[in-house]
């Protein structure tokens, strides 16, 4: 059961990573995936280190929005939520 929970949630992960920009989902990869530096994200991306700050707050506030979705919409039940 906790295995098929888990890949659950990996799934919703995966399904609201790819609700972010391209920008915004390069950095929070970079970062978070890959533990890539903020300086070498910048140097990634070809944003400076400021930029790469904001873009990754942005992304991660995005983020637990389009997961807190999520649950709700697994708490409504089926045929509501996600569209």
């Amino acid at each position: 059961e906790a295995e098929a929970q888990m890949g659950e949630l990996a799934g919703e992960l995966e399904f609201a990573i790819q609700g972010l920009s391209d920008e915004h989902r390069k950095v929070l990869v970079l970062r978070t995936v890959h533990g890539l530096s903020t300086a070498e994200t910048a140097a990634v991306v070809g944003l400076d280190e400021v930029q790469v700050r904001s873009q990754l707050s942005w992304a991660r506030k995005r983020l637990r929005k389009l997961l807190a979705n999520s649950d709700q919409a697994v708490a409504n039940g089926p045929g509501r939520g996600r569209r």
